[in-house]
């Protein structure tokens, strides 16, 4: 009999199918023998399993099993990937009057938040393995920020000149921390370990930030950053690793 909370490795169609009719969740491995064989319906699909690492299969159940990813942790905070319960956190955070200012709502206004949450989880974690993550304080698990990267799919609400577009095509630094626990050092902090973050793990080469020139608590966090003013647009910041 399977076990419903394991997470099964076959290199054979069959048990692969057997198993994931009967609810089990399983990721099929490539091989000579299932090569013509498509994997369509499988959300993962692995080859040469002896390269993988231990810690790739654990976040790979995590995923399977919609549990979130620890990504790292700072001297003050951790940080780690949106759950559900998470929903009313965020809601607050981004609807303080200094957020509302300078921040749109992270939920738009025609979704609704626990399907946004899911579909997130799904099309973005699952996809990049990288995405906005939930900044919890490490002394008390209080959720007091936000910090990520992603992809802006929509710019027309931004006003920016041809020669930024090329830029925009890299990914996208986003932060936001709490009203009560600003000035305290969170941003720098928790921004700091994400760009290291992203440089040694997700490879990237180069992030750009959005930043209004009257939003000063930002643009000081991007210059302590060492991000640089693209000029043309002025509210655009960028860093070259």
């Amino acid at each position: 009999e399977y076990n419903k909370k394991l997470l099964y490795l076959t290199d054979n169609v069959d048990i692969a199918l057997r198993l994931k009719a009967d609810g089990r969740l399983v990721v099929p491995i490539l091989s000579k023998k299932n090569i013509p064989f498509s994997f369509s319906d499988f959300k993962y699909v692995i080859s040469n399993p002896e390269d993988i690492s231990e810690d790739y299969y654990v976040k790979l159940w995590q995923r399977l099993f919609c549990k979130p990813w620890h990504i790292l942790t700072t001297k003050r905070c951790r940080l780690r990937e949106i759950t559900f319960s998470d929903i009313p956190a965020i809601q607050k955070i981004y609807t303080h009057p200094s957020s509302t200012k300078f921040m749109a709502p992270f939920f738009p206004a025609d979704t609704v938040p626990k399907e946004f949450v899911k579909n997130y989880i799904n099309n973005v974690y699952s996809l990049f393995e990288f995405g906005t993550w939930i900044v919890e304080r490490q002394s008390d698990n209080q959720i007091i920020g936000l910090v990520g990267f992603n992809y802006r799919e929509d710019f027309s609400k931004l006003e920016i000149s041809e020669k930024s577009y090329p830029l925009l095509e890299h990914p996208e630094l986003g932060f936001i921390i709490d009203a009560p626990h600003r000035h305290m050092g969170y941003a720098y902090e928790v921004c700091r370990a994400a760009m290291d973050y992203g440089m040694s793990e997700l490879g990237f080469e180069k992030v750009y930030a959005i930043a209004h020139p009257h939003n000063i608590p930002s643009v000081k966090v991007l210059k302590k950053l060492s991000f640089e003013n693209f000029g043309t647009d002025n509210f655009i910041w960028y860093y070259k690793f």
